[in-house]
């Protein structure tokens, strides 16, 4: 099968955002997929510095709700969808926690820097990731001294972040912990509050000092810091790393490994993965890793390699990629015009395996079939009635604050049950079903409806019906 302009558009929207409203694909097939391409891989062109949550607050403190709040409403409503998918792309593969971490300035620091960075060069993006101080809390570097390396970083980036199992030896780990010793932060804010050095049981009493203990710990999680590098406390002796030696620092580490052969075919791979399909053969990534090293690592380059590649265009490539539980979500509201999602998403998109700022280890989150269990299923089914606000699918929540998507959907006019499951397939399976399942949707919709929006049964009946739409497999597929 030889996908039409409009099936590839769709497709590309999917994969490197998280898809479109009907109006967005159809402007989008208007212009092509060569031009929608080179708009997506040149974000810079799109003027995005009003985006912002509703109502946000610069000066008020942040929490993790708020950031996963406003990291959710750059995905739906962003104008540059490449530059938010790579962010999270990003943000699975260099993955660091806030419940490490503990501040949420540092984690949404972490991710502005996979914003401006992650579309450029390998190196610039990985020296950034390694004098990050989300990072250097995380994998414990910011206390690393020459008397004591600590073998966190160095051992992650070379398996995780760069190369792969296989090609580094334990002692290219201790080199490169060595290299990075000194590297630390600097806090911007005192941590602590009040006279630390008074015992608290001496001038307060318990509740007051509850009291004091929670704002301490709030204030903690705004702490800011930049990186500092302490040279006291680094190793100035010789290192031999991958093959190399020399009395090599951080950024040393960072530049030998961005040369490496194994670093292009590690990075192509990660990327191929997420972006076309699982699993690819040796030989399929061969040529992408030709591209990213002969660009000198640039990830814009690799990707447009990618996107223009027979593999990403072929029906091989098409909605073979289980969504993760944001995509899911983000998707789904972008369909729909938009909105801001709420606290009761977060739980949900939890529910499914996936917290933003919160990865369950520094591997990242699963992929592909790793999101589908039967827990997480059920809760993936219950999306729509979430996005909906409804109760027993039909009556609307009234204190609910969330689309409603059944109205939205109607102001298309469908005036046929066949126009109705026509419409909803389009809008949330860019049109892509079985006859089969078309003819269970009409079937479920029946020949008594009174196309009536005020009608709450016809109403109720669309919304069952958007729930069932989303029910078929494709729909949890990219």
């Amino acid at each position: 099968m030889v996908l039409d302009e409009r099936q590839k558009v769709a497709h590309l929207l999917r994969r490197t955002g998280f898809g479109a409203s009907p109006d967005e694909l159809a402007s989008y097939v208007e212009i092509g997929y060569e031009t929608t391409l080179e708009q997506l891989l040149n974000p810079e062109s799109i003027n995005e510095s009003g985006l912002e949550l509703p109502g946000f607050d610069p000066e008020a403190p942040l929490t993790q709700q708020l950031i996963q709040a406003r990291w959710f409403y750059r995905m739906i409503h962003t104008r540059r969808p490449l530059v938010e998918k790579m962010a999270l792309f990003w943000h699975g593969h260099f993955a660091t926690s806030v419940e490490k971490v503990k501040s949420v300035t540092l984690m949404w620091d972490q991710v502005e820097t996979f914003r401006q960075l992650g579309l450029g060069s390998f190196e610039q993006l990985l020296l950034a990731v390694s004098q990050d101080p989300a990072m250097l809390v995380w994998l414990d570097n910011s206390k690393s001294k020459k008397e004591a390396p600590n073998e966190n970083y160095g051992r992650e980036l070379l398996e995780l972040f760069s190369l792969g199992v296989g090609n580094y030896t334990e002692e290219d780990v201790k080199a490169a912990a060595r290299a990075f010793t000194g590297w630390s932060i600097q806090l911007e804010k005192n941590t602590y509050i009040g006279d630390e050095d008074v015992k608290d049981e001496e001038l307060l009493s318990e509740a007051e000092i509850k009291a004091k203990k929670k704002a301490v710990k709030d204030f903690r999680k705004q702490r800011d810091a930049t990186f500092a590098f302490r040279a006291k406390w680094h190793d100035v002796h010789e290192k031999t790393f991958l093959g190399q030696t020399g009395n090599w620092d951080g950024e040393d580490i960072v530049r030998i490994i961005g040369a490496s052969p194994a670093c292009a075919f590690f990075i192509a791979r990660k990327l191929f993965s997420f972006f076309v399909w699982d699993n690819p053969a040796d030989q399929t990534i061969e040529p992408f890793a030709e591209v990213f090293s002969s660009s000198g690592g640039d990830i814009r380059q690799l990707l447009d390699a990618i996107f223009r590649s027979e593999e990403f265009l072929s029906e091989e490539a098409l909605l073979v990629k289980v969504k993760s539980p944001v995509e899911l979500v983000a998707g789904t509201m972008r369909v729909f015009g938009g909105g801001t999602a709420s606290n009761d998403l977060f739980r949900l998109v939890g529910r499914m395996g996936q917290t933003l700022f919160a990865p369950p280890n520094v591997g990242g989150w699963p992929t592909g079939l790793g999101w589908i269990g039967p827990s997480s299923m059920l809760e993936r089914y219950n999306l729509m009635i979430e996005l909906m606000g409804a109760r027993k699918g039909t009556e609307l929540n009234a204190e609910s604050t969330k689309i409603d998507v059944a109205t939205a959907f109607l102001a298309a006019h469908p005036s046929t049950p066949e126009e109705i499951v026509d419409t909803a397939v389009d809008w949330l399976l860019a049109g892509e079903i079985q006859a089969e399942q078309r003819d269970v949707l009409i079937a479920y919709l029946g020949d008594s409806l009174s196309f009536d929006s005020a009608d709450e049964v016809f109403i109720g009946k669309v919304r069952g019906l958007l729930r069932l739409v989303t029910t078929v497999p494709s729909y949890q597929l990219n």
